[in-house]
């Protein structure tokens, strides 16, 4: 187990380096590589990790829909992990792929709402109000929702009272 989980951080490694130096077929296959050899090992947190990169890479390589798969998994494996932190920033991204590359508003608005549920969580109120002025900016220009747009926008400005209040 010990030398197989060695083998995946050495992996992830080189495909970093390969990735660094456009070599991003190489590092796609490495990626992939890591990730079955970290599910073979049931080496959660290397899971976890492989997957967010491997997402990361297909989004790089214009493939948002594939990304969406392990980005969607590793946030899986980071609330067993019980690692708040990584999960709120893969559903942020998750939100920006579904708003940005997809155009599916709604399927956004739900990942950063899963993204701001968890910041509250970890106390960080200045992402938790970013991700309500994102999600207020998408109801309005997007989807032309403006009540809800408010309702985004009023819990901003109820929380930006709050931080304010701690200075």
């Amino acid at each position: 187990y010990h030398d197989r989980v060695m083998s995946s951080r050495a992996l992830v490694g080189m495909a970093s380096i390969y990735k660094e130096q456009g070599d991003v077929h190489k590092s796609l296959h490495l990626y992939q590589n890591v990730v079955q050899l970290t599910r073979d090992t049931e080496y959660r947190q290397g899971l976890s990790h492989s997957l967010h990169a491997l997402g990361d890479l297909l989004l790089a390589l214009n493939k948002p829909r594939k990304a969406l798969d392990h980005l969607l998994e590793s946030t899986e494996v980071f609330a067993e992990l019980e690692d708040k932190e990584s999960e709120a920033e893969v559903w942020e991204k998750i939100g920006n792929i579904y708003a940005q590359n997809l155009q599916e508003h709604k399927d956004a608005l739900a990942a950063w709402d899963k993204a701001r549920n968890l910041q509250m969580i970890l106390d960080d109120q200045v992402s938790a109000l970013e991700m309500l002025e994102k999600m207020g900016q998408l109801a309005r220009q997007q989807l032309g929702e403006t009540n809800q747009a408010l309702k985004y926008f009023h819990n901003a400005f109820d929380l930006s009272v709050k931080l304010g209040d701690r200075s």
